[in-house]
């Protein structure tokens, strides 16, 4: 698997972030994190709303777009932490 790649060549104290799309994902991602050697996870959902910068203004634009993503975020700490 990915992390246990990741978890060989990342330092103690490194730093993974991953863009997930579905809830599935997300609990499939986390539940591996722990016995791969990371602590301090957290997830966090994402949302997209573009921005009009003009010389003589700077405002949201005027149609926000939902749900984009999720976030998950962890730090490798050591082997079976």
């Amino acid at each position: 698997m990915l992390l246990e790649a990741l978890a060989r060549v990342l330092e103690p104290g490194g730093v993974v972030c991953a863009y997930l799309p579905t809830t599935p994902q997300i609990q499939q991602f986390v539940l591996a994190l722990r016995p791969s050697g990371f602590l301090h996870i957290e997830t966090f959902e994402t949302l997209k709303r573009g921005w009009h910068v003009t010389e003589r203004s700077v405002r949201p634009d005027h149609r926000m777009q939902g749900h984009t993503g999720f976030l998950t975020v962890a730090r490798r700490v050591g082997p079976q932490a």
